[in-house]
């Protein structure tokens, strides 16, 4: 059985603050990157031990603590961040997920494997569309 190994990191976007952002988020396996010529310009990379967006404080691994909840607030007025996450268990299993979360808090999600739906709503019933399993 193979593990799960992937990468994650945001697009740039404006903070609220940022040493109250650095704070929130130095309790989370990110790596924080100031855009240059701008102070206030950032965007994270995932340092988790296999690349996943981290969902835990890395000091309370027992509650389970979404980074997306805890971004919104930080993010400037009209500001929206996009998490990106690419990962592969060898080549059985790729995946892909990308995640909105605007200044109000509010978010969408997308998946590669959103292909799947979108295809046969596209091409119709008669279809043939097989998932990808080695």
């Amino acid at each position: 059985m193979a593990d799960w190994y992937g990468t994650t990191r945001s697009n740039y976007f404006k903070v609220k603050d940022i040493v109250e952002f650095r704070a929130m988020m130095s309790s989370f396996d990110v790596e924080i990157v100031v855009k240059p010529d701008t102070q206030d310009t950032v965007c994270f990379l995932a340092t988790t031990h296999n690349g996943a967006i981290p969902t835990y404080h890395p000091t309370d691994d027992l509650h389970e603590i979404s980074i997306v909840d805890v971004i919104a607030p930080h993010l400037a007025d009209n500001q929206v961040c996009i998490i990106q996450e690419v990962g592969a268990e060898a080549k059985r299993y790729l995946t892909g997920t990308s995640i909105a979360i605007s200044s109000t808090g509010e978010q969408v999600e997308v998946s590669i494997n959103d292909i799947y739906k979108l295809a046969q709503n596209t091409f119709g019933g008669d279809a043939v569309i097989t998932e990808v399993i080695l």
